[in-house]
């Protein structure tokens, strides 16, 4: 419960001074409550815990998306503005160090949406000048926000990181006989995409009723704006995986013509929350999935509407119960499962479908997780 306790630190007496006196805001607060209860921090001098560098060094490359908002007007769709917590741009943007940088101010200032949390602040300090390197410019800063105003499901950051591999690693085809042999030791064969998208449906308007307005509510606020910038984001989040899904098309032709390479060199695949919805339709393969084989057609319809419904009460908040948790494991077996059924049903080389040689569940999902058997 990171709401719960970002909300009990914020409203701390000391707290209210440091807010009322120094810089510190709600950003810096929920910083703190991952800091304890994530990464860490176990004392006053340690209040956000770990940082970068300390990391462990044989980790994927984790990129942090997050969105700039410094500077003149915002330009259409937010364009040039992404930031991304990488060393690359502490050192080329902010003239700083990522290693010394707290993990829980990345993962705040990712997740700091408009209206709930204080953008979060950076300082870019100025390159030294003058002859001794002793004359400095005045240091500026950078406003950090949500990463999902520009992208939600980072799509343009990951096609970012492709681009270099292209352009200086060079993945490896087979050209000759032995690794050894190749120029690039070190080249990649094969990058697999998943994309893993929680984002659900934004339902629509009932087609039936003449007059959307909330008695007294819509006086001061109509309804509408709640659903208008969520949509809006939706929009950027597909053009930017459109974006993503073309790169890697053209990539794979780039490597077939060049290379004569039948393989693909880049696999895309997504995995969304909201195609639980199919199982309410196609029950019959989930069941198969699931190994409810032997329910009756009217308890799987029944069982998979419930699930779908059970998804789509889950909260967007920074507190996520036990039984919402339950939810979406639940949701996500079946989602990750299904396309490992896919596969080996197409006779992908690449994904192991001995797990279909045995019984796939042994529990029986019948609504809310106090039923989880």
């Amino acid at each position: 419960n990171f709401q719960g306790h970002g909300i009990a630190r914020l409203f701390l007496p000391w707290n209210i001074v440091l807010y009322r006196t120094t810089r510190y805001d709600s950003t810096d607060t929920l910083a703190g409550v991952f800091g304890s209860y994530l990464l860490g921090a176990d004392s006053y001098e340690d209040p956000y815990g770990i940082t970068f560098g300390e990391l462990n060094a044989r980790r994927p490359n984790w990129l942090i998306n997050a969105v700039n908002t410094t500077g003149g007007r915002l330009g259409p769709g937010l364009k040039g503005q992404q930031f991304l917590f990488t060393l690359e741009t502490f050192e080329h943007e902010l003239h700083s160090n990522l290693n010394n940088y707290p993990v829980a101010f990345g993962i705040t200032g990712s997740m700091a949406f408009p209206g709930a949390l204080h953008p979060l602040t950076v300082a870019a300090f100025p390159r030294p000048k003058g002859d001794h390197g002793d004359h400095h410019e005045p240091v500026e800063y950078r406003h950090i926000v949500d990463g999902g105003l520009y992208d939600r499901m980072g799509g343009e950051a990951i096609r970012s990181v492709l681009e270099d591999v292209v352009a200086w690693e060079q993945p490896c085809v087979p050209v000759v006989a032995h690794p050894r042999d190749r120029e690039h030791r070190d080249c990649i064969d094969r990058v697999a995409i998943i994309v893993l998208d929680s984002g659900l449906p934004i339902e629509g308007e009932d087609a039936s009723d003449p007059d959307l307005r909330v008695p007294f509510l819509d006086l001061l606020q109509n309804r509408n704006v709640r659903k208008a910038p969520f949509a809006l984001l939706e929009i950027q989040a597909e053009l930017r995986l459109d974006a993503l899904k073309t790169f890697v098309r053209e990539q794979n032709h780039n490597f077939r013509e060049q290379y004569d390479r039948q393989d693909e060199v880049f696999k895309l695949t997504e995995v969304r929350l909201r195609d639980v919805e199919d199982c309410v339709v196609n029950y019959v393969l989930c069941a198969e999935i699931e190994g409810l084989r032997d329910l009756p057609e009217a308890k799987l319809r029944e069982i998979y509407r419930e699930l779908w419904e059970d998804v789509l009460q889950v909260p967007l908040r920074l507190h996520i119960s036990r039984d919402d948790a339950a939810v979406m494991r639940r949701a996500a077996r079946i989602l990750v499962r299904r396309k490992i059924y896919e596969s080996c049903e197409r006779g992908s080389p690449f994904v192991d479908c001995s797990i279909y040689a045995k019984p796939p569940f042994t529990d029986v999902y019948t609504g809310r997780p106090e039923a989880d058997q």
